[in-house]
Order: C-alpha cells, then structure tokens, then sequence
C-alpha cells in the first residue's frame, strides 16, 4: 500500500471520529454583544466628525471636532464657548488632553489652535474656566496657517505642542492665571523642525515619548534623541499613534508594521501583536481593568483582553468602521470617535447564541433549569439543551408542527413538557409526544400553567379544569372557571385560586373549597414554603389566613381597609426571607407586615414586565420588562435599594416582537402573556434568557450601576468656600484643603480632614454644592439630598445642583447626595461630615473641669481648717467637721456615678459599687458617644475623703483625653500623665477602660492594674484576652505604653468586670472567696439577666464571707449581648 493511501485512510478515520464526536452537541463559538450608543449633531456635537475624546476628573467628557469643541455633563452635549468662558475660533480640533492633577486641559488642532484650559474652582456647569493661547506673542495671521496635531504636559509643567512639518513646540506652563505678560516671556522653544509628530505621552519613569513620521523620539531638555537600542526597529518606521498603559507599559501603532507593546523598565525588544486587522491603529487606550482598545481606519475597534483579541465592526452595532480614535475612562466606559459621530461603549456586554452556534432558527419563548444543572429553551417547534459547553437541539415532528413550545418543565425522569397551542408536549428519548386537548388553542395555550409536581408527575391547569400526568395515565382533579394559577406547598397539596376562590387539592385528590378571597391576581410560594395567595385589595395573605378563612374573614374580608397603592397591582412574590414584593402598572412596592401602605421601591411606568419575578440566589429580584425602545431586564438589590437596568435588544427587535406569534411579546394590556419563565440562574451565577431572537447569556458582573453618583466638591459656610483638592470617585479618599478666595488669600477659618469639615458654631448656614457625572443613562438626571440630623428622609428629586441648610445645630451632621432617573434608577451616594464645634463653655469637659476645680479648692480649704482644729485640739469639733466632711464627701462622690446604665438596642448592661467604708475608693463610669460607648471600672488606692477627690480627678481626666481622642490606649496614656502630675507619689488608679462598638459588636480594652474581666460563653467562663503593653496602674509612672485588646463579642456572651475587692474579700478564718468560686459562679449565672447576675453574686459572696467585715471595696460591671440583631 502506498504511504498517500495509508494518509488518505488516517484523515478519513480522523474525520470520523471526530464528526462522532460533536454530534451529541456543538460547541458554542457565539459572539460578544457590545451595549453602545452613538452621538451626533443632534445630540449637541458640532460637528458629525469626531477627532479626539477625553474624560477630566470631574467627569466631563470634552470631545474634539471637525468644527470646535463640545462638552457633556451625563445628559447632552453643549459646545463648550456657550457653556464656559472659552472663546477660541472654531476650528477642527486634533487632539484634547487633561491635566489629571490640576482638573485642567489642552486644546490643539488646526489654524494654529493650541489652548491651556485652567479650572479656577467655580460651578463646573456655569462659568468657571479661564483660557488662553499657548501662543498669544504670534501674530493671528502667522499662527492661522500652524497645524498642530497633538498637545501634551509633562510632570515639569512644559507643555509640548506637536505640529505637522515644524516638530514640536516647548512652552511652561505653571496652570496658573497669569497675566499676558507673564505669560509671553515664559520660553518658547522648538525642536524638530521638518518632523510631523503624531503622539507625545510620558511614562512612569518621567521618559517623553514622541512618535513621527520619520521613527520614535525621546524628548530631553528640548532635544529630540534617538531611542534606547532595544527599540531600533521602530526609530525609523512612521509612528500612528502611541499610549502608556496603566501598568507603565508602552503601546506604540508604526504604520505598515503593526502594534508594539514595549514592557515598562526592561530593556528588552518591543512585542508585536498578531492577530490586529490590517487597517493602521489611529488610536490606542487602556481600561482600568487592563483591556486594550484600538480604534483603526477601516478594521472598526480592536479589543486586547488577557491575551486575547476581540474585532468590533459595522455587524456588532458599531456605526461605521473606520474610527480616529478611542477614550476609555475610569468608569469603565469606551468613548471612539469617526466620521459618523461620538460612540459610547458601555462596560457591560452580553453573549447571544443563535443559528451560528447550532440554534434552531427562530425566538425562543421559555427556559428551564434540570436537576443535574442543564438548560433547556423552549422555541418555535423546537427545544435547545445547554449542557456545559455544547449546544444540541430537536426539531419537532411533523405530526406536532412547528408551533410555539412554551413553559417547559422537567420531571424526575429528566422528561421536558411544555405548552403548544394543540396541547401539551412531551419530549423523552429524542422523541415529541403530543397529548392533545381540544380546549387547548392558541389562546389558552398563553394562560395555561404546567408545573413537575414535587412528588411525581406533571400538573397542567388550564381555565377550565386541573389535571395530573402520570405513569402514563390522565386524571382531571379539579374543574372550574377562571383558573388562574396554582402552587405546590411543603407537603406536596396543590393550592389553586379563580375569579374569586381558592381551592386545596390533597395527595389523594380530594377538593377543599376555601371560599371567596375577592380579588386575587397571583399565588406563590416564599419564606419557608408557605403559600401566600395576592389580593389585589388586600395585599398578600398567608397560607394561615386561607387555612382559617372563617376567623379571619371579619378582619380581612369584609372590612373596607385597603392597601394603599397608586396604579393597578399587576404581580407579586414572597422571598425566601420573607418579604412581600407587589408590581404594580406604574412601580415595584413592598408590603410591610400589619401595615396597608406599600413602600415605593422602584418605578414601572412605560414598560410591561413580560416574565414573572425571579429570585436569585443572593436574594436579589429580576424583572423582564420591555418598553417601547428596548428590551432589558431590571436587577432590584432590596438590601442596597438600588436597581439596575440591563438593556438588550434595541426598537427594531421590539417592532418584531409586537407582531411575534401568539402575541407573545406584545405589549401592553390583555394580549400580554402571563405566566412565561424567561429567565433562569446556573449554578455559576451566569444568568441566562430566552429571547425572540436567540438565547443571551451575561455574567453578574456586567450589572453596575447605570447612573454615577454625583461629584461633591464646594461647601459654602456663611460665605467662607471650602473646595475639594479632587473630584475622586470616591468621597472618602478625597483631602480637602481651604481654597483661595481672592488672589494670595486664604480663608483662615475651618478645616476639612479626611471626610470631615469642621467649623465653629459661628458658621452654621451651610450651602453644598455637587455636580452630575453619569453617562450610562440616556434620560435626564435628577438629585436627592439629606442632612442628618435635620432632615428625616430624603429631598424630592430636584434639577438644582445646591443645598441650603440655616442655623444648623452644633454638633456632627452628615450630608448625602446621590443621582436619579426619572425612571427610578438611583446611583451611590456621596457624603460628607461636618462638624460644628460647641462653645468650650458649652463642652462637656469644660464642665467636668470646672467640678475638679471646685472639690480640689474645696478640699485645699477643709485640709487648712483641719490643721487648724488640730492647733486648738478642739477634738469635738474636729470630729464633728470629719463628718460633715464624710458626708459631703460621700455626696459627691454619689453624684459622680452613673444615674443609670446606657440603653443599647442589642446590650444590657447592669453595675453596682459597695463601699468598704462610707466613702469608697471604687468608681465605675459610661462614657456614650456617637456609635460606642466607653466602659470605666477604676480602683483608687484609698479610702475616705482622699479617695473621693482622686475619683473626681481620674473620672474627670479621663472623660477630657476620650472627648479629645479615639485610641483606649492614647486615651489612658493621656489621663495618666495628668494624674501622674496631679496626685502625690504613694496613690495610684488601677483601671478597666473598654470601648464597645455596638455596631461591629466588638470590644476593645486595656486593663491597668485591675483583674481581668470574665468572659461566659456558650456556659464556660474564662478569661478575657490579656493586653500585651503596659499594665501599670495610672499615676505611677510617666511614658507608659498601654496596648490595646480587643475581641469580637457573640449573642448571649456574658462579661463581667470587676474590681479585686470581690475576689479577696475574706470570711472569719480569713479565707478568701477567690478566683475559682468568681467562674464557678459566673458559670452558674449564665442564663440570668445582667441586673440578676450582680444581685446573685453578691448574695455569693455575702453568704461566704458571712457578712463579716470588708477592708476593700468591691465594685462590678456586668454586660450582656441579646440574641436580637446589632445595634
């Protein structure tokens, strides 16, 4: 046999196998979908012809022309000479860039354009830019016949102008107003002459890169030098275009060689890409995810992800394919311009399957998810199974015809039935069976349900009648009017409801009327498979209210106690955890429990929700809806309340649809399908859809938030300006600093720190000022505020860009803004707080100074009147104003503990002191502030009148450092260095300091000389972690470093902090009660309330002891945590 033969024979095996091999399904080879829209004249561009696009930090997008320059602030676009002071001729615009670091931009194009833009701090959206000409010292009529064709500044403040045929143009340019003269005498110098330069970037390094069209430059102390000799390929090829990456890297397009990518830092040879469309790169652009986006002159938009490239043409949507050039920006958004306008390229895209990827030709009407993880999609006479990565699917017989299939279900044998309009379809073992029902047309065929019954078999309810499938027999078990819908609750009964009854079919068959419910609208099942029928008066009643209709009837029946609702309640579900969702024909509400108001959650007006809601696994909501442009889904977030929309198919799809067979995507009205499972979630989290024209796949993550939240960037206090340093997306890593109010002057009054603006309570009329950025919606935006503290809800949606609050309370407020859609949508919020300080005669630890004051001049005073008595031994009288001075004393010191224990949502908290003798040395303290409470258990070494003043002094030196400080341990440092000055040498202050934060349900500590607090959980005690600083008790020593502890507190945890009075308090044979008898006991007390606990350890220790005279005293703090939630 000849060697071609035995060839000929292997490739024919070789196709053999493999042919087997793909025929139980396909491999899916579907397309990306992008989500865009493009822009023109009449969207407010100048001109159709795009140049040059860029987003500043603002979130402004400015856009370069063929006739000038526009601008847009989310909604539309505006030429910029209407919208701010920029009076430049209107001339074809080549390049615009910004300056990220000073909020300002630059301007280059033809006629000798060439502009420094420079943002002085006013209202973005009226008037607040001032420019001026790079070149103001040419004249016009010299300047008008200069290209320029790219404009860059460097981190040196020097501005390079490239030109075309004159090389490059160098000027400083500080970003300052400076005056005309100034600004002539900066340098101008020029390098290059004959070179036309196409890009000027600058990497990491500081390095200047300029690509011409005779090789690549680096640019140096206004000298143009060769580039490094691992780049020698590109020194003399013409340079398209060139872009630093934001991982450093270059990119470089060189006109008939292709791109490069250059790494950053090694001198190695640049990498070519293959695979780029032979059409030269005009534009390169790095998302802040690492995509790489090539606009090209003929090849459409080039997209390099993870190694992989993706080619975007005419076919995908993209209006044209020849692009000038390409913006991606920090949202995510792709911003290409050409000759046919701006195009805007969501972040969010889909994946659409269709006849390419082995589908059926024709729309798809309902999906399923098996038990072992398949997907099946019912369409036009056929049915599509998606097994992993591969596509099979089967076309009915001829004996069916090619009829809509609709609802598809599987059963335990992995059998799928489905509606058509003849009857009811089975599909097993590659074959349709048809069991057919005259009562079964087109019409019925829309309303029917066909649901697997959990314990077997398949139950269809049509409007006349319920019947069972299985083993092969047919059995109607309920006949009516009106059936609408049924359910299946936890023990497998059948729960239907008509105009106006319900209905409970047992396993065995049986019927069980339930009676007249008024007007239901929809059954279901949610928290803990109960059934929950939805009346449209009354809202959702419990499978309890139905079972107990006679009970219940009188309340929920008969009264005319309506919910409260505008619109006309459409559908509804119960969640898994509980919450009652109702759609009405203009929102999406929420039923509160024993309440007849629905809460607005999101609106509907103007679209049909074509599928019933759909809960995920993360306990957020689906909507498929459809309006009159597109056909989307929204992604309700009942947590974050926030909903997203997610856009699919476009107007000319819905014009198809509205004629689609059986009316099934019309809209609107009685010829809307009810009842259609259009979406479904795989065990992966990839949501899946059935639409009229394929099958669409999106993972979750493209489901951002279509609308930015707003920039908060000027607060104005009784006309005193505070700026932001920077418009950051996210207010909480913006700095803010004091802005100039005129030229060289500075406001002195008031701070911004982190995300805190503190001013005196002399500037309490407060004005702020924010400012819109959001470009994924096409609707107007509106804004919603509040001011925390005075404002109980959020403001109505408004258009203004200002807030005004007068005579606004001292203390912290903070002030939240977020975007809106006329539709619902909401973006995030921004906020800031602002403090406004209270006078320090007001302040609390002015107050407790001034008490310390009182009691130490009041005990100079009895110290001099008791050497006195001494002098005059006068005994009688001494021993009279001892005790005058015990008494006061004791009062004191009664009024420096707590009148009662902090009242915390989630904490109890229980304390007692009993002194040794009658006035003690024990002192516990609650120190409350804005979410956390300090916890003070000290042990002053003394007794009497001496003890009492040191408690004053440890008490009041303590509240100043934590009204001044964060930190348990900068706070205890604080105290200690003041008592360490204050009090004599032999007396000291042992202490417990804790803070609990009630929100994180945490506890930080620090214990200084006291014993370790007790811990009961789960009934075991023990003790609490010990701190690895410090321990000295304060007063002592100066520069002691206390550390802090801290531990994460569970319901039901008990703690116990005590002073070691309990522990060495000692009965008649002087044996001490100890550490042992304090857990067995705590131990014992588990389960018992705080204020229990401390009564029955002290019984404890009373019944030891004997009740026999103390030396110590003994004092106790007892915290528990409920079961409830946190505070």
């Amino acid at each position: 046999m000849h060697l071609h033969h035995l060839r000929e024979i292997m490739r024919t095996l070789l196709l053999l196998l493999v042919s087997l091999a793909v025929l139980p399904g396909r491999v899916h080879a579907q397309r990306e979908r992008l989500v865009l829209r493009t822009y023109g004249v009449n969207d407010g561009l100048p001109s159709q012809e795009v140049r040059s696009v860029v987003r500043d930090s603002l979130g402004l997008v400015w856009v370069g022309t063929a006739t000038g320059l526009a601008v847009s602030s989310g909604d539309a676009f505006v030429n910029a000479e209407r919208a701010f002071i920029i009076t430049f001729p209107p001339s074809p615009i080549s390049q615009v860039a910004v300056h990220a670091r000073e909020g300002g931009l630059l301007v280059s194009g033809a006629q000798g354009t060439a502009v420094s833009v420079s943002f002085v701090r006013q209202d973005p959206y009226r008037k607040g830019y001032h420019w001026k000409s790079l070149f103001s010292e040419i004249p016009d009529n010299v300047l008008a016949t200069w290209n320029f064709t790219s404009i860059f500044r460097t981190r040196m403040k020097e501005v390079l102008i490239g030109t075309k045929g004159h090389g490059v143009w160098t000027r400083v340019d500080t970003g300052k107003v400076m005056d005309a003269y100034s600004f002539m005498h900066a340098e101008l110098r020029k390098v290059g002459e004959g070179l036309t330069v196409t890009a000027i970037v600058e990497d990491s390094s500081g390095t200047v890169w300029v690509g011409t069209n005779k090789g690549l430059f680096t640019y140096l102390d206004a000298s143009l030098l060769q580039v490094p000799a691992h780049l020698s390929e590109l020194r003399h090829s013409p340079i398209r275009t060139l872009t630093v990456a934001r991982d450093g890297s270059l990119w470089i397009s060189a006109d008939g060689r292709g791109l490069f990518h250059v790494q950053a830092g090694i001198a190695v040879h640049p990498r070519k890409i293959a695979g780029i469309p032979g059409a030269a790169v005009t534009s390169i652009s790095c998302s802040p995810n690492g995509d790489v986006w090539c606009a090209t002159s003929s090849g459409g938009l080039v997209r390099l992800r993870n190694g992989k490239i993706s080619v975007f043409t005419r076919s995908d949507g993209l209006p044209t394919n020849a692009f000038h050039c390409v913006h991606a920006d920090d949202d995510g958004l792709v911003w290409a311009g050409s000759s046919e306008g701006l195009t805007k390229i969501l972040p969010e895209s889909y994946l659409l399957y269709s006849e390419t990827d082995g589908l059926p030709r024709g729309a798809f009407f309902g999906v399923t998810k098996a038990p072992n993880g398949d997907l099946w999609f019912s369409g036009t006479g056929a049915l599509v199974r998606m097994r992993g990565s591969a596509i099979r699917s089967w076309k009915t017989q001829s004996s069916i015809g090619n009829l809509p299939l609709l609802k598809p279900v599987v059963d335990s044998q992995g059998q799928v039935w489905m509606l058509s309009a003849r009857g009811v379809v089975r599909f097993g073992g590659n074959t349709f069976t048809l069991f057919a029902d005259s009562l079964i047309d087109e019409l019925y065929a829309s309303v029917c349900r066909l649901k697997f019954h959990p314990q077997g078999g398949i139950v269809l309810l049509t409007p006349t009648y319920l019947r069972r499938f299985r083993n092969g027999a047919t059995t109607t078990i309920l006949k009516g009017e009106r059936l609408q819908d049924f359910v299946f609750d936890r023990a497998g009964n059948i729960w239907a409801y008509s105009f106006p009854a319900v209905w409970k079919v047992a396993l065995n068959d049986s019927v069980t009327p339930l009676g007249d419910i008024g007007f239901p609208v929809n059954i279901t099942t949610g928290h803990g498979d109960s059934v929950f029928v939805l009346n449209r008066l009354k809202g959702f009643q419990s499978q309890y209210e139905l079972e107990h209709m006679d009970s219940v009837s009188a309340r929920d029946m008969n009264d005319d106690k309506s919910i409260k609702t505008r619109g006309y309640v459409v559908d509804g579900m119960v969640t898994k955890s509980g919450r009652r969702i109702i759609t009405t024909t203009i929102a999406v509400t929420e039923q509160l429990v024993g309440d007849d108001r629905l809460k607005f959650l999101a609106s509907t007006e103007n679209m049909a929700i074509l599928s019933p809601l759909y809960e995920r696994s993360d306990g957020s909501i689906l909507l498929f809806t459809v309006t009159s442009k597109n056909l989307g889904f929204y992604h309700l977030d009942l947590n974050k309340g926030s909903l997203i929309k997610q856009p699919l198919l476009n107007s000319s799809i819905i014009r198809e649809m509205r004629a689609g067979p059986l009316g099934i995507y019309r809209v609107g009205g009685s010829s809307l399908v009810k009842g259609l499972q259009l979406l479904t979630e795989d065990s992966s989290g990839v949501l899946w859809a059935a639409t009229p024209v394929g099958i669409m796949s999106f993972p979750p993550s493209g489901l951002q938030y279509p609308v930015r939240a707003p920039v908060l960037w000027k607060i104005v206090a009784n006309h005193a300006v505070f700026y932001s340093s920077s418009a950051a997306d996210d207010f909480r890593y913006v700095t803010f600093r004091a802005a100039p109010l005129l030229e060289g002057q500075y406001d002195p009054v008031g701070y911004f720190e982190g995300q805190r603006l503190t001013l005196p309570s002399s500037m309490n009329n407060l004005s702020f000022v924010f400012a819109d950025r959001s470009y994924r919606t096409e609707t107007g935006v509106f804004f919603q505020y509040r001011l925390d503290g005075v404002d109980t809800s959020w403001s109505d949606p408004v258009s203004e860009m200002e807030a005004r609050y007068y005579d606004v309370d001292q203390g912290t407020h903070r002030f939240r803004v977020r975007s809106m859609t006329p539709d619902g949508l909401i973006s995030k919020e921004h906020w800031v707080d602002v403090k406004i300080i209270v006078p320090f005669w007001k302040a609390t630890w002015f107050a407790a100074l001034s008490i310390v004051t009182v009691l130490y001049g009041s005990g100079r005073l009895y110290a001099r009147r008791i050497r006195q008595l001494r002098e005059e031994s006068d005994r009688s009288t001494l021993q009279a104003v001892r005790e005058n001075e015990l008494h006061m004393a004791k009062t004191l010191q009664a009024g420096m503990l707590p009148a009662a224990c902090p009242q915390i949502r989630g904490f109890a908290f229980a304390a007692h002191s009993q002194p040794a003798s009658e006035v003690g040395g024990d002192f516990y303290d609650f120190l409350q502030e804005e979410n956390r409470v300090g916890i003070v258990l000290g042990d002053v070494s003394g007794h009497g009148i001496t003890g009492a003043m040191i408690v004053g002094m440890a008490r009041t030196s303590l509240r100043f450092a934590s009204s001044q400080l964060d930190a348990p341990a900068q706070i205890l440092s604080v105290a200690n260095e003041r008592l360490r000055q204050d009090i004599s040498r032999n007396v000291f202050v042992a202490m417990f300091y804790g803070v609990l934060e009630p929100k994180k349900r945490m506890l930080r500590y620090i214990c200084a000389g006291i014993p370790t607090p007790i811990l009961v959980r789960n009934g075991r005690a023990s003790y609490l972690p010990q701190t690895h600083g410090d321990r000295f008790p304060l007063g002592i020593l100066s520069g002691v470093r206390y550390k802090e502890a801290k531990i994460p507190l569970r319901p039901n945890d008990l703690v116990i902090f005590y002073t070691d009075g309990i522990v060495e308090a000692m009965n008649h044979t002087k044996e001490e009660f100890g550490f042992e008898r304090l857990l067995h006991s705590a131990e014992e007390l588990a389960s018992e309330t705080t204020e229990s606990v401390v009564r029955k350890l002290m019984d404890n220790v009373g019944r030891f002891t004997e009740n026999a005279p103390q030396d110590d005293d003994i004092s106790m703090v007892v915290l528990r945590v409920e079961k409830g939630g946190r505070s």
